[in-house]
């Protein structure tokens, strides 16, 4: 009878733990049964809210069309409300199962939105064309369980308030019937111009809902905020606009729970296991159902079953051990002997081979498991060794530390030097000690969570200093006091130094980026995730605590004439769609110009890029570097653009100079042809000269003057306003003071020893240049030559076809020579002819 005992005592657990396998495996059913039905919630709602969506991302759509902005301008029945209009009906039509009408109002002007507006529309597709909408005011909300019914143009006005698509509850209107309304603010810039709405038709979402039950899989219901259903999957209409059952409505009167499972009964009374979700876009909430019978009846049956098995198996293992008891009570009692020797570490007794066969098995397995657990234990120790960690455990009653062989090493001590808490922290760096405290002091906390983690410094005796990590779990007796804690040690010191020099590398290398203004950036070429640099964001004028842009923003930033560049993301990612896993794309380059949206400033770019592949070896994301290029590329402008005008300069100094050659004449001796042509090329290049040190921008008249009547320093004086002529025209003015200057020392004043030249010079009212050329004191003129020499014909060349302009020589002054040169305004910098002055100019 004991031996009957003792197995009824074995045997019992294992009956309770058959029934309760029994009955998990019925609750898993249950469980299972259960997480389907909230699976089925779930994608009810995601169902519904991508209908909705599709109905904004259609109302985006449209509210983008230049015609909707004419119609708002124009007004109702206008030909631009028709134009919209039939755009609008072409999105009905496309989606009319879903939609029943669309219409747009203007918003109101002013900053506030009156409570009493009725919105009148702009243009509604339920009016005919060319006529004026009338206002959306005749609407009736079914009685709600929960609040009052909002007042006519609540969903105008909240869309106008919030500036954010807003989904109405249930209403029946005049003409659509029940609906469901969609308002979507239009924005342009900063401001809200109007509001774009649209009916969705309750029988669709019920139709939705539907298509993604199968028959007889329960039943599903949407209501809104006020607790009224908008549609039910069984029946199909009938149930629109009544009140929902009790579970929904309690669900719907909590808006800050957003899913919850409750045993409910639907309208008709079925008791039934509802989840309840909450939608996205709008404060619906999405009921879905299914019997409580179909889930709860597998449980009772299971347990039925389980109390009459377990009885069962508890009457036969009672006959069994009666019959089998004496035959197996003394080779078990052996066996049970064998096992406490071999635990204790003695030798085993010379027994006869066991007349049971598993007896026998069971002694040759422990004899087995014994030899290769003491090999286990000696690999364990070899590998806690190479892997410079080691094994612990702290009682807490005794305050004593043990652990694996070679775990004092670790901080540097000799084997059970360390037997104490205590000693232990006297190993520990002064510096990280109380934080190790510490964490011992968290982990043995009854109201903690009883995880040991620190890591720390220890000094050795030579001085050597290591870093460890040390992590364990307490173990707690029923009265919440610590009685034992054990976990395991390891050095961690390379990773410390890695960690440290990774972070001084990392630190290097910002440092460089900033210094040489080079922004980073990476993409991830399937969420489209972006990560920037500090340096990124500043060029391109951003603020670096927000988001990176999007693609689309990016796109947007580049100048029109660069655009068919694109972006070097865009082209990194038609790289990587055209290779083969494996094989990495090669690096791109791009250059282009952006309008920062910071100082509106437009700079270039220059961007290297390269796609990167993933752990599967596909290209996964796409890194680059972009660096500002604006100085470098309009020094490469202005060089170009230099080098273009000095090339058109050159050309025309060599025409001056062949004009200069033609013209001498040709009965001169060859010396004094030499000389003359000399003299005018010395007197080019000075203004040449002149014009190079100003950057080709222009010329100082005075200067020039200066410079080409240097050699009758004390017999000219020169007197006039500051005058700035062109590029153009300083080589031909210069040639003309040359020549005025060379006849006047072979013929005129400057040829005699007291004679002397008055060059004065003032800006008309015209802003032309007017030059006079005043001779005295040299041989008495008797009036004009006889002839026209050379000088005089090439200050006429000049001034009429290099400047266009006139000359002019009075010789009826006896006194000396008075020539007058005009000089139009075209050749002067910054001059232009007065408003309206152009014919007395001319």
């Amino acid at each position: 009878m004991h031996l009957l005992r003792m197995v009824l005592a074995v045997t019992l657990p294992l009956v309770v733990l058959g029934a309760g396998l029994v009955v998990w495996a019925a609750e898993g059913r249950r469980d299972a049964a259960l997480a389907a039905i909230g699976a089925t919630a779930h994608a009810l709602q995601t169902a519904v809210d991508r209908e909705l969506d599709l109905t904004v991302a259609a109302l985006e759509a449209l509210s983008t069309s230049p015609s909707l902005d004419q119609a708002l301008a124009s007004g109702p029945g206008s030909p631009d409300a028709v134009a919209f209009r039939d755009q609008a009906l072409s999105l009905v039509a496309r989606r009319a199962a879903s939609l029943s009408m669309i219409w747009l109002i203007p918003a109101p002007a002013g900053d506030g939105v009156r409570e009493t507006l009725v919105p009148v529309p702009v243009v509604n597709t339920q009016v005919p064309a060319g006529q004026a909408p009338p206002a959306l005011g005749q609407v009736r909300y079914p009685p709600r369980p929960i609040g009052d019914a909002p007042t006519p143009g609540t969903a105008v006005r909240t869309a106008i308030q919030t500036g954010r698509v807003h989904v109405g509850d249930l209403v029946q209107g005049s003409v659509a019937g029940w609906t469901i309304v969609v308002t979507l603010p239009v924005w342009r810039g900063d401001r809200v111009v109007g509001v774009l709405g649209a009916g969705i038709r309750p029988s669709h979402l019920g139709g939705v809902m539907r298509a993604e039950l199968a028959a007889g899989a329960g039943v599903a219901a949407l209501v809104d905020r006020g607790g009224v259903i908008i549609a039910r999957t069984v029946p199909e209409h009938a149930d629109t606009g009544r009140p929902a059952a009790a579970g929904a409505i309690a669900f719907q009167r909590n808006p800050s729970v957003r899913e919850a499972r409750e045993a409910v009964s639907l309208l008709e009374g079925t008791p039934v296991h509802a989840y309840f979700r909450r939608l996205d876009l709008a404060p619906f909430a999405l009921a879905y159902g299914a019997p409580r019978a179909l889930v709860d009846g597998p449980l009772r049956s299971a347990l039925l079953a389980a109390i009459g098995g377990g009885l069962a198996a508890l009457a036969l293992a009672a006959a069994a051990a009666l019959w089998f008891g004496r035959r197996l009570g003394a080779e078990v009692a052996a066996l049970g002997a064998d096992a406490l020797r071999l635990a204790k570490g003695r030798p085993l007794p010379d027994r006869p081979a066991s007349q049971v066969r598993e007896v026998e098995a069971a002694r040759g397995a422990l004899l087995g498991s014994t030899a290769a657990l003491a090999a286990s234990e000696a690999r364990f120790n070899r590998a806690v060794a190479a892997a410079r960690m080691g094994t612990w455990e702290w009682d807490a009653i005794a305050n004593r530390l043990t652990g694996s062989p070679g775990r004092e090493a670790l901080y540097g001590r000799a084997p059970g030097s360390l037997p104490t808490r205590e000693a232990l922290l006297e190993a520990v760096h002064p510096e990280d000690r109380g934080a190790v405290a510490a964490a011992g002091r968290k982990a043995t906390d009854p109201a903690g969570d009883g995880d040991y983690v620190a890591e720390f410094r220890t000094v050795w005796p030579d001085g050597t200093i290591r870093w460890l990590r040390s992590k364990g779990r307490a173990e707690f007796a029923p009265d919440g006091k610590p009685v034992r804690m054990s976990g395991a040690v390891v050095d961690v010191t390379e990773r410390r130094l890695a960690e440290a020099a990774l972070r001084d590398s990392e630190r290097r290398l910002r440092l460089a980026q900033e210094a040489a203004g080079i922004g980073v950036w990476e993409r991830d070429l399937v969420t489209g995730e972006a990560t920037w640099s500090v340096q990124e964001y500043r060029l391109h004028g951003m603020d670096p605590g927000q988001p990176p842009p999007s693609l689309a923003e990016l796109r947007a930033m580049i100048l029109a004439p660069d655009q068919p560049l694109g972006l070097l993301s865009d082209r990194l990612r038609e790289a990587a769609a055209d290779s083969t896993p494996d094989t990495e794309a090669a690096a791109q380059a791009s250059e282009y110009r952006i309008r920062r949206p910071d100082t509106d400033a437009i700079r270039w770019l220059q961007v290297f890029g390269r796609v990167l592949p993933g752990p599967d070896g596909r290209p996964a994301r796409v890194i680059g570097v972009s660096l500002d290029v604006t100085e470098r590329r309009e020094a490469e402008e202005r060089q170009s653009l230099l080098a273009r005008e000095v090339d058109h300069r050159a050309k025309n100094a060599l025409a001056v100079a062949l004009s200069v050659v033609q013209l001498a004449p040709r009965d001169a001796p060859p010396g004094q042809f030499a000389t003359a042509v000399t003299d005018r090329i010395a007197a080019m290049a000075r203004a040449h000269s002149l014009l190079a040190d100003s950057g080709w921008s222009g010329a100082d008249f005075g200067t020039l003057a200066e410079g080409e009547l240097a050699t009758h320093a004390g017999h000219v004086t020169l007197a006039g306003p500051p005058v700035r002529l062109a590029a153009a025209a300083a080589q031909p003015v210069a040639m003309v003071l040359h020549e005025l200057a060379a006849n006047a020392a072979r013929h005129g004043a400057l040829s005699q020893p007291g004679g002397s030249v008055a060059l004065s010079w003032e800006v008309t009212g015209c802003d032309a240049l007017r030059l006079v050329w005043r001779e005295s004191g040299g041989p008495e003129v008797a009036g004009p030559p006889t002839r026209s020499g050379f000088g005089s014909r090439l200050i006429a060349s000049l001034t009429k076809r290099q400047l266009g302009g006139a000359a002019s020589f009075d010789w009826s002054d006896p006194a000396g020579l008075v020539a007058t040169v005009k000089v139009p305004a075209a050749q002067l910098v910054g001059a232009r002819p007065a408003g309206g002055q152009e014919s007395l100019c001319a």
